[in-house]
Order: C-alpha cells, then structure tokens, then sequence
C-alpha cells in the first residue's frame, strides 16, 4: 500500500516549528535546528536539536505522517 503523500517535507518542517514546545525550545536555543531526518513511506522524521561541544543535543523527535500531517512526538 502507498500512502497518498500530502505533506510536503517543507510542510512537515513548519508544523513541527509552530508546535509550542518547539517555539520554547528555539526561543531558549538561538542556534537549534529543525531537520528532517529520515523518512519512511508513512512519514518523516523531524529532529529537534542543537550541535553543543561538537555533540548532538536532541530536544525531541516528531514523526509527521505524510497523508494527515498529524505529528506525533517521540518523547
């Protein structure tokens, strides 16, 4: 099955900055960043994250799905 794709990667990127918590993350974070990091047939991965000391910092991950643009935070 494939799902009827809806949500564009640039759509699934500006759901998941206007989420509130993520406004507060980037609010709080001048440098953080928002990217689409992987994908799948039913959605993208988005990462919410900063680069500190050379490491990654994960604020959080969102799965967009692609037919509804629900998104779905991992944690």
């Amino acid at each position: 099955t494939t799902t009827t794709v809806k949500v564009s990667e640039a759509q699934a990127l500006a759901a998941v900055k206007a989420r509130p918590d993520v406004i507060d993350y980037l609010k709080r974070i001048p440098n953080g960043l928002v990217a689409v990091n992987g994908e799948d047939d039913i959605g993208y991965m988005v990462q919410v994250y900063e680069i500190k000391n050379g490491h990654t910092a994960t604020f959080n991950w969102f799965t967009v799905d692609k037919s509804t643009g629900k998104i779905k935070s991992e944690f």
